[in-house]
């Protein structure tokens, strides 16, 4: 999606796996968002191998996706998200109930978050290897105001919020988690913001 575009009020239901070798920017309604999704919906199963995402599979900087709900199956082996796979822009007030599965970067929002992940609930069973989270498998951006209620499992920098992150704030955590190294119930490391 560009820029200028506008997606509202849409609602799908289905699976989502394309045929080609590289799966690359797969999402539950556009592989790569830059414009405004809101009030939309994706119920059904998304799989790829990188930049998996229950609506985008990648939100770009100018991207914004909000009030969004998706549940179901997404999976993959890299930067896998229930909201998205990689984001630079603005995620907020999202909810996700869904089973994510990958290797590295996995997380309820987004597996790597760069920009802003806001009001957020996930309520999810999360499983990876690294940078694993409840919200993000790694953000250098924000997060705050977000709720996780989820089993979340991994072998190193795995949370409760985020495997890795610089800045988390007003946020709710209750999950089950199981780590090798490297985990907490908020960060499985903070990393400074600079």
């Amino acid at each position: 999606m560009q820029k200028t575009a506008t997606v509202d009020g849409l609602h799908l239901k289905g699976t989502v796996h394309p045929a080609k070798k590289a799966n690359l920017d797969i999402g539950g309604l556009a592989g790569i968002n830059s414009g405004l999704v809101k009030n939309c919906s994706f119920a059904g199963t998304v799989s790829g191998t990188e930049r998996i995402g229950g609506i985008a599979g990648r939100n770009k900087v100018s991207g914004i996706i909000e009030d969004c709900t998706v549940s179901g199956t997404i999976y993959g082996d890299h930067y896998i998200g229930g909201i998205a796979g990689l984001s630079s822009g603005y995620i907020r007030s999202c909810y996700v109930k869904s089973q994510l599965r990958g290797k590295t970067y996995v997380g309820g929002i987004a597996g790597e978050s760069r920009g802003y992940i806001r009001r957020c609930d996930v309520k999810a069973e999360i499983v990876g290897t690294d940078y694993v989270g409840g919200i993000a498998g790694q953000a250098s951006g924000y997060i705050r105001s977000c709720k996780v209620k989820s089993v979340i499992s991994g072998a190193a920098y795995v949370g409760g919020i985020a495997g890795s992150a610089t800045i988390v704030s007003d946020s709710y955590v209750m999950t089950h988690l199981q780590a090798v190294q490297l985990y907490g119930s908020i960060l499985g490391i903070a990393e400074t913001p600079y």
